[in-house]
């Protein structure tokens, strides 16, 4: 798809979603087709058929029960525009939905984001209130690792790095993590000790 069909089909969203049906006793058939929105916009996320999904998220915003539920449709909005990197639009879809409920994954969603525009205080921001909503989350845990190893704050980034393996001892890739920011504290001997230990070993996702 390219970006002018996609940034067409932002347009589209933002007018079908700018009025929301949010009521205190949604009908079933408001209910019913709110799920019916979501259950397509997922399928046609998975076919890379962009645009039709973010209509039909659109639709899940308008016909949206209470609050949670636009929150939700509006996350997947924001990681819709995000894979097809459309990021001010994505960003603006974090904030939404953050706005009606703040949940990890939102946190985590819009922190990737930030680090990808190299906006690292903010990112650092983010995925710490992630962890403050769900401290055993590694991939929050992970990516601020990894934003503060970007924003050069290497001994927080240990600490960071070193939090997450403690959650996930078996995870390759953390303990990695945790080695590259213990090269960049100039922590030479430890960082060998991690990085040769799991030199045979693929990184687990």
């Amino acid at each position: 798809m390219s970006r002018a069909t996609s940034l067409a089909g932002v347009l589209l969203v933002v007018s079908i979603g700018s009025v929301s049906c949010l009521s205190d006793s949604p009908s079933p058939d408001t209910l019913k087709d709110y799920e019916t929105a979501l259950r397509r916009a997922d399928s046609l996320r998975q076919a890379e058929r962009t645009l039709q999904a973010a209509t039909e998220l659109g639709r899940a915003i308008a016909l949206a029960p209470e609050p949670v539920a636009a929150a939700v449709a509006r996350l997947r909005l924001a990681e819709l525009f995000q894979r097809d990197r459309l990021w001010a639009a994505a960003e603006a879809e974090y904030r939404r939905s953050l706005s009606l409920d703040r949940t990890p994954a939102a946190h985590v969603g819009l922190a990737d984001l930030l680090r990808h525009e190299h906006r690292f205080d903010e990112s650092v921001s983010n995925y710490r209130s992630a962890i403050d909503l769900e401290p055993n989350s590694t991939q929050a845990t992970a990516g601020l690792c990894r934003a503060l190893i970007d924003a050069a704050d290497t001994g927080s980034a240990v600490e960071a790095c070193q939090t997450a393996s403690e959650i996930e001892p078996s995870n390759v890739a953390l303990r990695r993590l945790l080695g590259s920011a213990l090269l960049r504290e100039e922590r030479y001997e430890e960082a060998a000790v991690l990085l040769l230990q799991d030199a045979d070993l693929p990184a687990s996702r």
